[in-house]
């Protein structure tokens, strides 16, 4: 690898500082980024070699080579073991890479390959291909990311290094927008079932990923979370540029500290603009005796369920007197260490059940009450039918009738002091009413049924 080497002196002592070399920055498409799979932090970075090694001839050759020694080195990988190569090829080739791409034609292009298609080792040199579109990709990415190679080596966690791929190709616009949980943790290459819990997922992927790519990468990241109804369903990352590592150590220092303090203090001004602070669970964390800026910051961390499930734990132990510190002391370690109690697998089973009903019933809530507005709009178009057929005398006589027999009515009385009568909503509400009853006769048989039909063939379009 090679560097620009720059001497800064302060007083007796010279610090030794490593520009970057732009020109060692590996171009990196964000489908080769967006992988399935949880690969390790050593499979990332062997990748990422291995297309920095290729980069230049990639649509000139179809096999390329590196020898072992060179690929470990960049890779940070202090050891020449043939095997443990072998077990990264075989799981690069494994692992999938998907690309869904708009072109400038607007037609959709979705793709499948693996991130190495083929591999040998012989001689001391491996020898490797990609597939032939997934090549044209990796030169030509229509959105990319630069992965410095020398930065890379400073990551030690395999989410952090995740983390730092898919968000550094947004240091230029600021921020990476708001994507699912479920887009990170398929990103950050987190397992299915690893880290269901949100409150897991935050301090023992994102919060450690955030962490290190701070402190050992050239950019800042600080997260943001999005709400609904009161559950955290999204994540945002600002991404700043962090000059740190071409600024001498003291100052160095100096700066990321305020870059953290600001983040820091932009995330609580945040928090406090978004807790609902007339939310049940905010007003019982204030009850408990918690400091208002305690409560905001629970809030932004745990979802209601979690505050409320606790703090039932810290009621019934207080109320039973089994609380020798105070109580406050007492709710801020329950909130923190979730003191709420382990359930038995029958509980689990029971509450599934009980999930499940609950949805059962909510499902034939919402189709009864689409059947309702399907039908009243059934009903609607068959008195338009009958108003249109109507000739115009006929139609007036029919509208005097309605305001003979509504003379009395208070509402329509209402609208013709005004002088809107039959253009008012509530005039016309009447009208169909009396349509209704007056010109419809009961639906044929089979009728209504055929409209749905139509309706749902509609949909389908």
């Amino acid at each position: 690898m090679i560097f620009k080497r720059h001497f800064i002196f302060m007083g007796e002592s010279s610090v030794c500082i490593d520009l970057l070399d732009k020109q060692k920055e590996l171009k990196k498409h964000v489908s080769a980024i967006h992988i399935g799979g949880k690969l390790t932090l050593l499979q990332r970075k062997f990748f990422n070699v291995l297309l920095y090694n290729s980069y230049d001839d990639l649509l000139k050759k179809e096999i390329h080579e590196i020898k072992i020694g060179k690929l470990c080195e960049l890779a940070g990988f202090d050891s020449n073991d043939y095997r443990m190569v072998k077990h990264v090829l075989i799981s690069l080739k494994r692992t999938e890479v998907t690309w869904n791409l708009l072109g400038d034609d607007e037609i959709e292009e979705w793709g499948i390959t693996s991130l190495v298609s083929e591999a040998v080792i012989r001689n001391g040199v491996c020898y490797y291909s990609y597939g032939p579109m997934f090549r044209k990709k990796l030169y030509e990415p229509e959105i990319y990311a630069r992965i410095n190679l020398s930065i890379m080596g400073n990551f030690s966690k395999s989410y952090a290094f995740a983390l730092y791929e898919n968000t550094t190709r947004f240091r230029n616009t600021g921020s990476t927008g708001w994507k699912d949980l479920e887009f990170w943790r398929e990103v950050l290459g987190v397992g299915k079932n690893d880290y269901r819990q949100f409150k897991e997922f935050n301090k023992k992927v994102i919060k450690s990923a955030v962490k290190e790519v701070n402190e050992t990468s050239d950019i800042v990241l600080a997260v943001e979370y999005k709400r609904e109804k009161r559950r955290i369903v999204a994540l945002k990352f600002d991404v700043q540029r962090n000059p740190q590592l071409s600024i001498p150590f003291p100052i160095k220092d100096t700066l990321l500290q305020k870059m953290k303090e600001n983040a820091k203090q932009e995330k609580s001004e945040r928090a406090e603009n978004t807790v609902e602070l007339n939310s049940a669970a905010y007003k019982r964390m204030v009850l408990f005796g918690l400091t208002e800026r305690q409560a905001k910051w629970f809030q932004t961390e745990y979802d209601d369920e979690y505050i409320m499930a606790n703090l039932d734990v810290v009621e019934s132990a207080y109320r039973a007197g089994k609380i020798a510190e105070s109580l406050p002391k007492y709710a801020v370690s329950a909130l923190k260490n979730d003191y709420r109690p382990v359930k038995s697998p029958i509980e689990r089973d029971m509450e599934q059940k009980k999930a499940g009903i609950k949805q059962k019933r909510e499902r034939e809530r919402r189709e009864k009450e689409r059947m309702e507005a399907l039908k009243n709009k059934f009903e609607a178009g068959r008195i338009d039918d009958v108003l249109k057929k109507m000739g115009l005398k006929e139609r007036r006589e029919f509208e005097q009738r309605f305001r003979d027999q509504h003379e009395n009515n208070l509402l329509y009385q209402k609208t013709q002091k005004i002088g809107l009568e039959m253009n008012h909503p509530v005039v016309q509400s009447l009208f169909r009413s009396f349509a209704r009853k007056e010109l419809l006769q009961e639906a044929a048989e089979g009728e209504f049924d055929a409209y749905l039909q139509r309706q749902e063939s509609l949909a389908c379009t």
